[in-house]
């Protein structure tokens, strides 16, 4: 009973942690099209900044590191995107245009960050319903170890 409780536990806890993620790239999301939009800084100083975020900075360092090491933006984002453990955020990611003028990126930003937000919408109420699943199936596995057992 308790290792079937530590396996939900660990499988639940990985997905809500998928979950938190894709939340912060769409706050990050939103975070770059504010500081193009209202403070108009550049990309690379607005990367620098995202850096210090606690669930996706390290991303946006693998961007940072490969755009030092002379790498243009949009290789380093598409590098940057295979590092992302979440395959649906990875290919959100992909889809972000960082070219163009300032309205252009702030559109893709932006529509990015709506998408994000979706997906992490989708992916909160799938994750519901698998822990409702996961914890009747251990129950009933349980139940039956017990019936065996007697």
């Amino acid at each position: 009973m308790l290792s079937g409780t530590l396996i939900c536990r660990s499988w639940i806890s990985e997905k809500r942690r998928d979950i938190r993620l894709t939340e912060a790239f769409a706050a990050a999301l939103e975070q770059m099209e504010g500081e193009i939009r209202w403070k108009n800084l550049p990309m690379p100083r607005i990367l620098q900044g995202l850096q210090k975020n606690a669930r996706c900075g390290e991303f946006f360092q693998f961007v940072c590191g490969e755009m030092r090491q002379g790498s243009d933006l949009y290789d380093a984002w598409q590098k940057a995107c295979g590092t992302v453990p979440v395959k649906a955020a990875e290919d959100l990611l992909r889809r972000v245009e960082l070219c163009g003028d300032a309205q252009q990126i702030m559109g893709s930003l932006h529509l990015a960050a709506d998408e994000a937000h979706r997906l992490a919408a989708a992916m909160t109420q799938r994750q519901r319903q698998n822990e409702r699943l996961c914890m009747a199936l251990g129950g009933c596995l349980t139940a039956m170890l017990v019936i065996v057992l007697i």
